[in-house]
């Protein structure tokens, strides 16, 4: 269950689960070429981001957003995750940011729906 969105002639997959763990790698499909590019590769240590699914992921305003979805947790359990932003013109590097603020806290959650309205 990973993230995918739409910006212009390109397809952004992010995270999903292979079965074993949570994953946080970033990849970047162009639709005219059906070329793949990774964007970032998976950090099994989890620093940036979190591996997630379970969770949206929408284009705003040039940059990718991942809002919510599950990880695993410190104590083997689960834990829900908030919001966190890439630039999508940052290719290659583990660039993906927490949000801060209250929208860290509040919108902890997985298996839900998310939009952006014009």
């Amino acid at each position: 269950y990973g993230g995918v969105a739409m910006e212009d002639d390109c397809m952004y997959v992010h995270g999903g689960f292979d079965g074993v763990e949570h994953l946080n790698d970033t990849w970047r499909l162009d639709m005219r070429t059906m070329v793949w590019e990774c964007l970032q590769q998976h950090d099994a240590e989890g620093t940036s981001p979190l591996p997630v699914s379970q969770h949206q992921l929408l284009v705003s305003n040039g940059k990718l957003v991942r809002v919510g979805g599950e990880t695993s947790g410190l104590s083997g359990g689960e834990t829900f995750c908030g919001v966190d932003v890439m630039p999508s013109d940052l290719v290659g590097k583990a660039c993906w940011e927490a949000y801060e603020g209250s929208l860290q806290e509040t919108y902890r959650r997985s298996s839900h729906a998310a939009c952006v309205l014009p």
